[in-house]
């Protein structure tokens, strides 16, 4: 079998690593020229890091990351200083048997780069086309030339080409802006695993990538609008945390501003259905969402190892079915995550009072559907049609 994915971000690799280890012939397809290194971190969950087990990268992860402790609890406050409780990612950590990882997103695409190879990676290959046919798809391309394969995997974001091909072109929601940055220096005593800070139209969240660095993402709810360049974003950020506590904004003020990162954050409503015929979606072409539950990249790994499960030993006559088995295998639980995402942004930092915001730290963040999301495994091969009647309910 011969699978054309495009895209080459952490999702377009993953899904091809996963597709060689079952046999699968793959090119990866990649509209820029070379790839980014820009400082922005992600937080890998154990649902994440079992599908970069599943994928044979875990451990070179774990070695570039931080792993949080089996202790480890992300405090959460106010602007005023008010404790609001913790994020017991320790807890989850010990139910789960697997931690959490914050990692640079430049290293971790690095890892499944080292562990894909540069072979069969084409680079400044953008899509103009995308064709289904009876015996093969066919990928198109701006340079002229094209290919034609077993089947077409859409991995290319949240403005994905292959979606709109499939499914009409439809901008994101936008949600919020977020800046976001790395600082290097020691940790302050007490939050050496992390820890938020929530005020009115702002979320101020901080991640340890190790004993003297901290990856920091800035969350800005804002009608009038907010600045995308990274420096006047930064100026404007800085104004607002004033009155914030002083180690928000020493952190903030620290940080090493040429690699810092302004981006907008949003979403789509989910789809219906992800493939027709011999292509399907993957990762945030299928269901992007919001980074209030921190699930974007890590359902995009899940997705890539129930792929290849799904497509192992297929024959070619039968791809377009494997590929609905891969869509009704993975479209309930990732539409649950879009939708449960999508609730939080339009309240998490504007609720009542503190008490709110402490019940649904307690219920949401550190309750039963998060159990859900950290414990799925994604080379287990559940029941389709169960999973999918499990997620509606």
């Amino acid at each position: 079998m011969n699978v054309a994915v495009i895209g080459g971000g952490v999702g377009g690799l993953a899904a091809s690593l996963a597709l060689r280890q079952v046999g699968v012939r793959t090119t990866v397809f990649e509209r820029q020229q070379q790839f980014p290194r820009v400082a922005v971190g992600i937080v890998l969950t154990p649902n994440g890091v079992r599908a970069l087990d599943a994928l044979g990268v875990g451990d070179q992860v774990r070695e570039r990351g931080h792993c949080l402790s089996r202790e480890a609890a992300h405090q959460v406050s106010t602007l005023d200083d008010q404790s609001l409780g913790a994020i017991r990612y320790g807890e989850f950590y010990q139910r789960h048997g697997t931690p959490f990882v914050v990692i640079r997103r430049a290293d971790l695409q690095q890892v499944l780069l080292d562990a894909h190879g540069r072979s069969g990676l084409r680079m400044g290959a953008k899509l103009v086309e995308v064709r289904d046919g009876d015996h093969a798809a066919t990928a198109c391309f701006a340079d002229g030339s094209h290919v034609s394969a077993d089947a077409v995997v859409g991995a290319d974001g949240l403005r994905s080409a292959v979606r709109g091909q499939l499914f009409g072109v439809e901008p994101p929601r936008h949600v919020a802006t977020t800046l976001r940055g790395i600082t290097r220096r020691e940790l302050p005593p007490g939050r050496t695993d992390g820890f938020t800070v929530v005020g009115p139209g702002l979320g101020m969240f901080f991640a340890p990538l190790g004993p003297a660095e901290m990856y920091w993402t800035a969350t800005i709810i804002s009608a009038e609008g907010w600045p995308r360049d990274p420096a006047e974003s930064m100026r404007r950020l800085l104004e607002r945390l004033e009155h914030w506590p002083s180690v928000v904004s020493e952190l903030v003020r620290a940080v090493d501003r040429e690699y810092l990162v302004a981006t907008d954050l949003a979403d789509r409503p989910p789809l219906a259905v992800w493939s027709k015929g011999r292509i399907t979606l993957l990762g945030d072409a299928a269901h992007a969402m919001t980074n209030f539950l921190g699930q974007g990249a890590n359902t995009t790994l899940e997705d890539a190892v129930v792929l290849a499960r799904c497509l192992d030993r297929v024959e070619s006559d039968d791809i377009a079915d494997a590929l609905t088995g891969y869509e009704l295998e993975r479209i309930g639980r990732t539409t649950r995550i879009v939708q449960s995402s999508a609730a939080l942004a339009s309240g998490e930092w504007s609720r009542d009072t503190a008490e709110i915001f402490s019940d649904y730290l307690e219920k949401v963040l550190n309750g039963e559907f998060m159990d859900w999301v950290y414990g799925f495994s994604p080379d287990t091969g559940h029941s389709r049609r169960r999973q999918v009647t499990e997620a509606r309910s």
